[in-house]
């Protein structure tokens, strides 16, 4: 089991999307806890073959990195996550790059999930790709600056993390457009909410949750056109996986027996663009 040194739900809720960092580097000894933590890493959900690297980028035409089209600033130190392509690889990737994110936030460091703006050619050959492997996102590590950039401070602005939807939106009772009580989620409250509070790409939030005999189905309901902006990575599918794995691990360091399955409970009446994903038995 993935074990954090603070509780998750703490950590889902400081973690934050950070572009400027200061130029000192991060310390050796944070760099060689983050690789342990990867070394140590639970399987997927799905068994899907994910691993991670950590790399310094070139940062001797400034304070930008190379490879980041300008976005970051300070940072030299970078996740970069690898991907072998199968049926529910997207899902396995943001399951586990979340994970590592949230340890790399357990340290006090900065972090921020790049799925587009980053030169992937780049760091590809930072990563000696085997065979079929490619990299669908990156994350800068490092120490948040004080002051955020100006390009940073765009991002935040027009992101709208804090314009998160609502409980009624995202959570449901048997069927969708049945409202889910809080009081029905019962011990999973908690776990639903920090679904909630999860990044995602553009903040379109795609995760939906039925609560149907005893299971909670997970179910992606995709933006209108979306998908057709990033041909090389399924960013939603990339976000299920980051709600997926703030479900899982909140429920069981709140001591909550259950398992990932996959149950289809052939609720008729999807709404428009939405895929069943996976169930979580209780």
């Amino acid at each position: 089991m993935i074990r954090f040194e603070r509780p998750v739900t703490e950590l889902i809720r400081v973690r934050r999307s950070w572009r400027s960092f200061v130029e000192d580097p991060v310390p050796a000894d944070e760099k060689d806890r983050i690789q342990a933590f990867i070394s140590g890493l639970d399987a997927s959900p799905f068994g899907s073959r994910v691993r991670f690297a950590v790399v310094e980028a070139d940062r001797s035409r400034g304070k930008r990195p190379q490879g980041t089209y300008g976005v970051v600033t300070g940072a030299s130190t970078f996740l970069v996550g690898i991907l072998t392509p199968a049926e529910k690889g997207f899902e396995d990737f943001g399951y586990l790059f979340e994970a590592t994110v949230l340890f790399i936030t357990s340290l006090g460091l900065g972090t921020c999930w790049m799925g587009g703006t980053f030169d992937r050619s780049l760091f590809s050959g930072m990563t000696r790709l085997a065979g079929g492997e490619f990299v669908p996102a990156i994350s800068p590590i490092g120490i948040p600056s004080e002051k955020r950039s100006l390009v940073d401070t765009a991002f935040i602005m027009t992101a709208g993390s804090r314009r998160r939807k609502t409980w009624e939106d995202i959570f449901f009772q048997d069927a969708f457009g049945n409202r889910l009580e809080k009081a029905s989620a019962g011990p999973y409250g908690q776990s639903l909410e920090m679904v909630r509070l999860a990044p995602s790409a553009s903040n379109k939030q795609p995760w939906r949750v039925v609560q149907k005999d005893g299971r909670f189905h997970f179910y992606l309901t995709r933006a209108l056109g979306y998908r057709r902006f990033f041909s090389q990575a399924d960013l939603q599918r990339i976000d299920m996986g980051i709600a997926m794995f703030h479900f899982a691990q909140s429920a069981r360091e709140a001591g909550l027996a259950g398992t990932w399955e996959d149950f289809d409970p052939k609720i008729s009446a999807l709404p428009p663009r939405t895929e069943y994903v996976i169930s979580w038995a209780t």
